[in-house]
């Protein structure tokens, strides 16, 4: 697992709920010619957004080999999991791998006084 923490002008002016993902194109050997759909892996924290990648697959390990200063462009935000569709004072959140990531940027923003409960799937004898 990698997390990738991109700068950026005028990250503040985004309205981006924790829950919610982008297309993520970036300016490198591999990965120029197509945007790549992922959630943010925390809020954004002015001037930066962070996205957490699994190193699997052919894009996923040329997203790990990126250097600093890699140029990107992001499409976005996507997507309603956000705090505000909870209709509810509990949540559960089910997520396994790196499909938790955008689990915890949802975590961050949902209000003090809201129930959680986090169910993570044990791994098997087979698995380990």
């Amino acid at each position: 697992m990698y997390s990738v923490v991109c700068a950026g002008r005028r990250v503040e002016r985004l309205a981006v709920s924790g829950g919610q993902f982008f297309q993520w194109r970036f300016l490198a050997k591999d990965l120029w010619w197509h945007a790549h759909p992922f959630s943010l892996s925390a809020l954004p924290h002015p001037p930066y957004l962070r996205l957490t990648v699994k190193a699997l697959g052919d894009q996923g390990r040329a997203i790990a080999r990126l250097r600093p200063g890699t140029r990107v462009f992001i499409e976005g935000p996507y997507g309603t999991f956000t705090a505000h569709a909870r209709t509810a004072a509990r949540v559960a959140l089910i997520g396994a791998g790196v499909g938790v990531t955008p689990l915890r940027a949802l975590l961050e923003e949902l209000p003090p006084g809201v129930d959680v409960s986090m169910v993570r799937p044990r791994r098997t004898p087979a698995q380990s």
